[in-house]
This record gives structure tokens, C-alpha cells and sequence, in this order.
């Protein structure tokens, strides 16, 4: 990949933007600055994503193909190896890698490869953000992960995108995708996933939408707190299109939705956006966005 541009936005943040072989755009976003404990590399996992949820602008994006082991390693590679252009770069600061931008990563049978790849050179921690697909290529990606993570000494987090307590609710947001965990799959994956590998408890992810059923009550004997946290996210809208579809929360429901699951045993994460995503566009999608304009 060649980089294209990058975009530096100094609340300590920037954005690469790759040109692929084959002429598709890559974004990999990078929090480099003393605002984040860590250096944390967000990178893109798919060209496109075949889930398409409702709320993201990306469903405008149709899949393409999958980001190979070498794309997934380039991402991290350029954002440490380059860094030194970046005003704020420490290279003494730890660093995590977030599977979190374009595209599911357990869709993509190069995911386990790149993952691997970037562990033996970078030994980082992870964080990796998914709907939890049930389809055959991510059971093989999990399992693998699950052979190799518990020996792995970093932890490795990850954060379910769950949005709703609905179930038929979340299936309509991903735009009717099939190949879907149900909760109680998840909920017997989390179990086992913290038994073996031990590295923390799975989050529970919930971007706060008011027409969106948040009711921990309803699910309570599905996620058992030993194995479950619930984070929460304030939505923000990514075209006039999303913002129609969904109507954000306010602050007052993210606190009461907190104690709610706090007196039913649960850890309780609040994620508040940042400097730059207050004042600029930095979500996934966001660079196609601005290059498509």
C-alpha cells in the first residue's frame, strides 16, 4: 500500500490514508499523543463490510474484499516505523492495536494471520470490536485465537456490539446480516472465552440511541457479571442520514442506564468522545467520506 495522505489533527491524533494495489482507500487512525495511556492503532479489517448496520455510514460502501495479513501489518508497521514525522509520537509508550475501523474482523479469514504477525513483531495489547458473526470462516478465527491468546502475555479485549437488548431490533440495524451469534451464543462464548483465555471480561457495547430498548433486567441471566461488562457511547451521527434514522441519547440516560447495570452486578464502562471526534470526523469511513466529497 502507498500512503495517500495523513491527516494530522493536533489534539494528537492522525489518520493515514493508504492507497491499496488494487486502488481501494485504507484508513488507519492513530491516538499518539499524552491524552491516551497508551498508543492505541485503530486499523481496518475489510474493504467495505457485508454487515452494513443502519446507523453507520459505511453501508454506502458495499464490501470489496478482505485486508490481507501484509495490509493488517503494514497499518501497524507504518504507524510506529513513521511515527517519528508526528510531533507527538512517544516510542517509549505501550501500545494497543484496535480491530475496530472499517469491516468485521471476524469475517476476514486473514484476520488470525495479521494478528499473529503484528503480536510476534509488536508484542501490543488488543482490543477488537465486533458484532459476533456465527458464520464458519469466524468460528475457525476464534478458535484459533482462543489456542494462541491463551498464552499470550498482553491482554486481549474485546468489546460486542450489542446496541439494544432487542434481538430482533440489533438483526434490523445490521440490515437483516444472517450470520449473527444469538445472545445466548454469546453469552456461552463470553463464559468460555474468560475461562480459558483470562485476560478480562468481555464488554457489552451499547452506542446509546433513544429508540433503542436498553433493559439489563431482561438479559440479566444470559450475561453473568463474572464474565460481562457493559460500556456505553454516546451515538454521533455520521450523515444526515443515520441522524434520521436514530436520535442520540443524552447523559441523563447514559448515568441512569449505568446505575441500572451497576446494581445488578455488572462493571460499567462510560466512553465519552474525545477532543478531536468532538470537533472532527474521524470514524470509520470517515477519509472515503471526505475523498468521495
Amino acid at each position: 500500500m502507498k500512503l495517500e495522505a495523513r491527516m494530522l489533527f493536533y489534539d494528537q491524533v492522525h489518520m493515514d490514508v493508504y492507497r491499496t494495489h488494487d486502488k481501494h482507500i485504507v484508513e488507519t487512525v492513530v491516538f499518539a499523543g499524552t491524552n491516551y495511556h497508551k498508543t492505541l492503532i485503530s486499523v481496518t479489517n475489510q474493504i467495505g463490510c457485508p454487515v452494513r448496520c443502519d446507523f453507520c455510514f459505511g453501508h454506502n460502501f458495499p464490501y470489496a474484499r478482505n485486508i490481507t495479513a501484509d495490509e493488517f501489518m503494514q497499518q501497524v508497521s507504518g504507524a510506529l516505523e513513521e511515527n517519528p514525522l508526528v510531533p507527538w509520537y512517544d516510542p517509549e509508550r505501550p501500545v494497543k492495536v484496535g480491530f475496530q475501523r472499517a469491516g468485521e474482523a471476524l469475517l476476514n479469514k486473514n484476520f488470525y494471520d495479521g494478528l499473529e504477525k503484528i503480536a510476534e513483531a509488536y508484542k501490543p495489547s488488543f482490543q477488537l470490536t465486533s458484532v459476533m458473526p456465527n458464520s464458519e470462516v469466524s468460528l475457525k478465527l476464534i478458535e484459533k485465537m482462543r489456542q494462541y491468546l491463551s498464552e499470550y502475555k498482553e491482554t486481549f479485549q474485546i468489546n460486542v456490539s450489542m446496541h439494544t437488548t432487542d434481538e430482533d431490533k440489533r438483526k434490523e440495524m445490521m440490515s437483516g446480516f444472517n450470520h449473527l451469534m444469538d445472545y445466548k451464543e454469546i453469552a456461552e462464548f463470553g463464559e468460555q472465552w474468560v475461562r480459558e483465555v483470562r485476560k478480562r471480561r468481555i464488554d457489552l457495547s451499547f452506542v446509546l440511541m433513544e429508540d433503542n430498548e436498553v433493559d439489563f433486567v431482561k438479559v440479566r441471566e444470559l450475561f453473568d457479571p463474572r464474565y460481562f461488562s457493559m460500556r456505553f457511547a454516546f451515538y454521533l451521527p455520521s450523515s444526515e442520514e443515520t441522524a434520521r434514522l436514530h436520535q442520540p441519547s443524552t447523559l441523563e440516560r447514559m448515568n441512569r442506564k449505568s446505575l441500572e447495570a451497576r446494581e445488578l452486578g455488572y462493571h460499567c464502562v462510560q466512553s465519552f468522545a474525545g477532543p478531536v471526534e468532538g470537533r472532527w470526523d474521524t470514524r470509520p469511513f470517515s477519509a472515503l467520506k471526505l475523498f468521495k466529497e
